[in-house]
C-alpha cells in the first residue's frame, strides 16, 4: 500500500487542528510540492479538485502504518460521501516526483470562491 499521502489544508504542519497532530505523530515529512488541480474556500477548510493546467500546493507525508492511518483520514474527510481518495502524481518543489494519495472533494464547488493561489495557508 502507498504510504505518501498529499495534505493542502487543515492537515498541514503549520495548520492547528487535531488531524495534523494526529498526522505530525504517524508520518514523516518529505517536503512541500503541487498536484493539478483547483482549490476551493468551502468554509474553514478547503476543497480540491482535479483540473489541468492548475496547482494545488501542499506537503507529501509518508505514513508509517499506511493501512491504520489511512483509515483515521478517511472518516476525517468523510469519504466517500464528502471527499474520495485517488491516488495522483505529486510535483515536488525539489524537483522529484512520487505518487501519494490525494483527498478530492466530492460535491460541487460552484457556490465557493477559488483561491486562485492554489495554498490554503496563503490565500
Amino acid at each position: 500500500m502507498n504510504p505518501n499521502v498529499f495534505v493542502y489544508g487543515t492537515l498541514r504542519r503549520d495548520a492547528t487542528s487535531a488531524m495534523s497532530s494526529f498526522l505530525r505523530r504517524n508520518a514523516q515529512y518529505m517536503g512541500k510540492g503541487k498536484i493539478e488541480g483547483k482549490l476551493y474556500a468551502v468554509s474553514w477548510y478547503p476543497a480540491a479538485v482535479e483540473a489541468s493546467e492548475h496547482y494545488v500546493i501542499g506537503e507529501v507525508w509518508r505514513l508509517f502504518d499506511p493501512a491504520r492511518s489511512l483509515l483515521a483520514l478517511d472518516e476525517y474527510e468523510s469519504v466517500p460521501s464528502l471527499y474520495v481518495r485517488k491516488e495522483v502524481m505529486v510535483h515536488l518543489f525539489d524537483q522529484t516526483t512520487l505518487l501519494a494519495w490525494v483527498y478530492f472533494y466530492n460535491q460541487p464547488v460552484d457556490r465557493y470562491r477559488e483561491i486562485a493561489s492554489g495554498d490554503f495557508l496563503n490565500q
